[in-house]
């Protein structure tokens, strides 16, 4: 089904409220003769599901599909407006069909945390996410077809336009990490701080940390964790040779595995932010430097990738893409994954699957962005708390 201005569905006038647009499903669907039928909407059209299944008798279920792709940007803008304004979280509580709830496992625009409220709203809600897909092939994609449900009485409704209530939100998270790493490394080209005295141990040389920073970061964008963790007493130690990390993680990790020989320290902690955290694995898998790691926190590693990655021409970016060779074979290696702990954002822009590991201890932060959360406290206390205690 075609809504006003979308398709090739005449635009109107006014804007058009998601109840109007409801009510306008509900007279078609009146007139052709349709009692009973399962309900799918997908985007803006499962506010628009929302709506009718809210106002229906439960016994009643409906279908409605949209079509954004030629409605146009002017209507798209007026549109928006009416989304913004409609909250499903006002709605779900009185559906009393069974809803479920369904998520594309890569869906960055959807957040996990949100869908699951929105299921436990309803009172017959159930919320369901397709490891791998994206938001744009929810629900045609095959693997969602099982999930439809038998029989009168059932309904189903995707992932929301009203989520885009919350970009708003992530824009801004997203300006203040852009600021946040671009004050960093302003300060590490104005500023050269020598990292020798970060070795400089106190009660805690028996637990030395290793720092690996991303791809074009230097040792210095970790400075605010170098700080704290010496202030701790720890032995800090950083690889200069690494640069601006710009090489091959191979590369990269042969660089720190010759700096493990010749500083000859072992029973370290890793402490890594994105690509750093690729680097860390990979020396956890190499004889030479295994063990002489005790643990790795990674901050925001791309562990399986980022989909972003494909459209850059920089061979130091396009190596993250998901089925770049190199990074497959690392991710098959799971050994020392029991040893690892990956903590993210609930949403990274430049990591919009996430940088879940499997086997490994995984913890999201409510934090939106990729680089603002090395200064976060949250994230600093997980790794205090990773490091051994005292005498351990």
């Amino acid at each position: 089904m075609e809504l006003p201005g979308f398709g090739e569905a005449r635009s109107p006038q006014e804007q058009v409220a998601i109840a109007q647009f409801a009510a306008l499903v509900r007279e078609a669907l009146s007139r052709i003769g349709v009692e009973s039928a399962v309900l799918i909407g997908h985007s803006m059209g499962a506010q628009i599901v929302a709506e009718i299944a809210a106002r229906e008798p439960p016994h009643l279920v409906w279908i409605v599909l949209s079509d954004y792709f030629r409605s146009g940007p002017r209507w798209h803008f007026r549109t928006l407006q009416e989304l913004l304004r409609h909250h499903l979280e006002d709605v779900m509580p009185v559906i009393q069909v069974p809803t479920l709830i369904l998520r594309g496992g890569r869906d960055s625009i959807v957040p996990r945390d949100w869908a699951a409220e929105l299921a436990a709203a309803a009172p017959r809600g159930l919320s369901v996410e397709i490891e791998g897909e994206p938001r744009t092939n929810v629900p045609p994609s095959g693997n969602g077809r099982s999930l439809l449900p038998r029989g009168r009485g059932a309904g189903m409704l995707s992932t929301s336009g009203t989520a885009l209530r919350a970009i708003a939100g992530r824009a801004w998270g997203w300006v203040l990490d852009y600021a946040y790493v671009a004050y960093w490394q302003t300060h590490g080209f104005l500023f050269r701080h020598d990292p020798r005295p970060y070795l400089e141990a106190g009660e805690r040389v028996d637990a030395p940390v290793l720092l690996l920073p991303g791809v074009y970061e230097n040792w210095q964008f970790l400075k605010p964790i170098a700080d704290a963790l010496h202030a701790d007493g720890h032995p800090v130690h950083v690889v200069r040779t690494l640069g601006y990390n710009r090489g091959t993680v191979a590369k990269m990790a042969a660089l720190v595995t010759a700096y493990l020989e010749a500083a000859e320290i072992s029973n370290v902690t890793i402490v890594a932010h994105s690509k750093g955290g690729l680097i860390g694995k990979h020396l956890m898998t190499l004889p030479a430097s295994a063990a002489r790691i005790r643990h790795m926190v990674a901050v925001n590693t791309p562990f399986s990738g980022s989909h972003y990655a494909r459209f850059f021409l920089a061979p130091s970016i396009r190596a993250f893409a998901p089925r770049n060779p190199a990074l497959l074979a690392l991710a098959r290696k799971r050994a020392a994954h029991p040893r690892i702990t990956s903590v993210f954002s609930k949403f990274d822009p430049h990591i919009p699957g996430g940088s879940h590991l499997a086997d490994a201890e995984n913890i999201v932060l409510e934090n939106y962005g990729h680089f603002r959360v090395i200064a976060d406290p949250h994230p600093l206390q997980i790794i205090r708390d990773r490091l051994p205690r005292k005498g351990a």
